[in-house]
């Protein structure tokens, strides 16, 4: 099992790869890369079970990096690769939680707010994004076991929306930014239990630094 999710997190890395690959029919002094660490605050959207206390968030780890190319002055085509931790716990004094790991690909179009040379710049961004699970940790009566196959769905996709700020330093920029991720893909398989989504409010700080100039 762990070698066939081993096996689909290499894919989605061959398939960021296949995205920098075509950002080079861009030109070089209008690309960036970057990378980026930071906290994510993820739940789901409905109760484990029916009847149950809705979930609550848990606090997880978030980073990754990322490609941009323009495509005008202050629009660019942003993919990246990153490590999202995503889940929820039971809540309610409900001992219990889901913690799932993802290698997610979104795939955003960022628009760049002019500021006159002030020495920071504003951007906003939207886009959908591919998530593949690497692993999953189900915890139940204080017990932690890996989760089994068949019991949710493996792969999630969903829209992420974001704002940050650019700051000047050294030869790239200090970026802080904050984004939102909202799973579309009903991760039950269960017919009968309430439909759950991802749910994950996201902050970064990063850097990120021109190329080819």
């Amino acid at each position: 099992m762990w070698k066939g999710r081993r096996s689909i997190a290499f894919g989605a890395a061959l398939a960021f790869s296949a995205l920098a690959v075509s950002a080079n029919g861009a030109q070089a002094q209008d690309m960036e890369i970057g990378f980026k660490l930071g906290a994510a605050f993820a739940n789901f959207s409905n109760p484990f079970e029916p009847g149950e206390p809705d979930p609550q968030s848990i606090t997880t780890f978030a980073g990754g990096g990322h490609l941009r190319f323009g495509l005008s002055p202050s629009i660019s085509l942003q993919p990246e690769l990153l490590f999202m931790r995503k889940g929820a716990d039971a809540g309610d004094n409900i001992e219990g939680h889901v913690e799932i790991d993802y290698a997610e690909i979104p795939v955003l179009l960022r628009f760049d707010i002019p500021t006159g040379g002030v020495g920071f710049s504003p951007f906003l961004y939207a886009g959908p994004y591919a998530a593949f699970e690497v692993a999953c940790k189900l915890e139940d009566g204080g017990v932690e076991v890996d989760c089994e196959d068949g019991e949710h769905e493996s792969f999630d996709y969903g829209a992420v929306f974001g704002a940050g700020l650019g700051f000047a330093a050294g030869p790239g920029r200090l970026v802080v930014e904050g984004r939102y991720d909202l799973g579309l893909q009903n991760l039950t398989t269960d017919s009968n239990d309430p439909e759950q989504k991802n749910r994950a409010f996201g902050l970064f700080v990063g850097y990120a630094v021109p190329l080819g100039r």
